[in-house]
């Protein structure tokens, strides 16, 4: 069974142009929301293990389609 949100990203890029897509990667660059969400990554990965226990997380979630949990890290 598909997920709602694989169908909705793969409709998103079907949907895609060059004005949409010109269109995020300004809002991207420009909100300071973005930065702001961006450093809280940062953060929460290098307090987590860095960036090599985050592609562990990443690699379990694809190959499982189970969310990590905080008990299993």
């Amino acid at each position: 069974m598909l997920s709602v949100n694989w169908l909705i990203s793969v409709s998103y890029l079907l949907s895609l142009t060059v004005p949409k897509l010109r269109d995020t990667i300004k809002r991207v660059l420009t909100e300071d929301s973005y930065k702001k969400n961006a450093l809280r990554l940062q953060e929460a990965i290098r307090s987590s293990g860095g960036l090599n226990r985050a592609v562990d997380i990443i690699e379990h979630v694809v190959s499982t389609n189970q969310p990590v949990l905080s008990s299993q890290t």
